[in-house]
């Protein structure tokens, strides 16, 4: 099996999260040879069962590799804010372009229409508050497409921006270390959507139980 390693965070994408994320978990301790070979596959995209047995020593090295691999980025050069879990995250870019498009941030939750608040309510019961299941949604969610509206709907009544298709370019092509800022702001301006949040989620609430007694109460998203 050929090992290919980013040499930053910045050539690394969502798809590598899961090792940062089960790294947090296990905390600071000496991992067991098991753990760091879990964490080397899940970096790798490899099912843990099919990755190759190499010599403890090589795991490690691996390991190492990667580790200092997240570790190396290019110095800030954006503003920087301190989000609740006390680390420093820089400012998420105003805008980013993937594939020839260009995405704007929008990082003002009082501004976002109601089918905004609607559809990140169901992709946090389907996914998590923190989108555990699905990452790339927070980005899909925080960015919309220069010149569009979320949700945009064309003349005959059909979203013409998915949330869902905008996640997918978010997830191919965002370097890790921008989608790990966004996490920050994400988390830093929760104090401020939580609230708006509840009113919608009554309202979503009441819909669904309605639409249960009519035989359709599936979640989906729907812009």
């Amino acid at each position: 099996m050929e090992i290919k390693i980013p040499s930053n965070i910045t050539r690394m994408r969502i798809k590598h999260l899961p090792f940062l994320t089960r790294l947090a978990e296990l905390g600071e301790k000496e991992y067991s040879i098991r753990e760091i070979r879990e964490m080397n596959a899940s970096f790798l995209q490899v099912p843990f069962e099919e990755f190759p047995p190499y010599r403890p020593k090589d795991d490690i090295k691996i390991f190492n590799t990667i580790c200092k691999a997240v570790n190396t980025k290019s110095k800030a050069d954006t503003e920087q804010f301190v989000a609740h879990d006390g680390k420093v995250y820089n400012e998420p870019p105003k805008e980013l372009n993937y594939n020839g498009l260009t995405y704007t941030f929008r990082n003002d939750f009082t501004k976002l229409p109601t089918s905004w608040f609607m559809d990140i309510d169901i992709a946090f019961e389907m996914h998590g508050e923190a989108f555990e299941g699905k990452p790339e949604l927070m980005a899909g969610f925080c960015y919309v497409e220069k010149g569009l509206s979320y949700g945009q709907k064309d003349d005959s009544g059909l979203v013409v921006n998915s949330v869902v298709e905008r996640s997918k370019v978010f997830k191919e092509y965002m370097p890790l270390n921008e989608f790990l800022d966004l996490q920050g702001f994400f988390l830093w301006r929760w104090n401020v959507l939580h609230p708006l949040l509840t009113e919608v989620r009554a309202k979503r609430k009441k819909a669904q139980r309605e639409r249960k007694l009519n035989g359709n109460g599936k979640n989906q998203l729907t812009h």
